[in-house]
C-alpha cells in the first residue's frame, strides 16, 4: 500500500469503516506478530490485545480529530 492508499484508508478507518479497519490491522500484522513473540512463539493473546488497542487508538484518534476540525474552524 503506498501513502496515498494508506492515508485514504486511515481516514476511512478513523470514520469506523470495517473494510477499512481490516486492512490497516492487515498492513500492520506483521509488526503486531513480531512483538507479540514470548521465547521465539507468537502468543495469540497478545496479538489479540495489540489488534484490540491498535482498533481502539483508531477511535480515539477519530475524537481527536473532531477536535482539530472544531478549533481550526473556530479560528476561521
Amino acid at each position: 500500500m503506498n501513502n496515498i492508499e494508506f492515508s485514504k484508508c486511515l481516514k476511512n478507518a478513523i470514520k469506523g469503516k470495517a473494510e477499512a479497519i481490516n486492512k490497516i490491522l492487515l498492513e500492520y500484522d506483521g509488526i503486531i506478530k513480531k512483538y507479540s513473540k514470548i521465547n521465539g512463539i507468537i502468543d495469540e493473546d497478545c496479538v489479540s490485545n495489540l489488534r484490540y488497542d491498535l482498533i481502539k487508538s483508531l477511535k480515539r484518534f477519530k475524537n481527536l480529530w473532531n477536535c482539530y476540525k472544531i478549533v481550526t474552524k473556530s479560528s476561521n
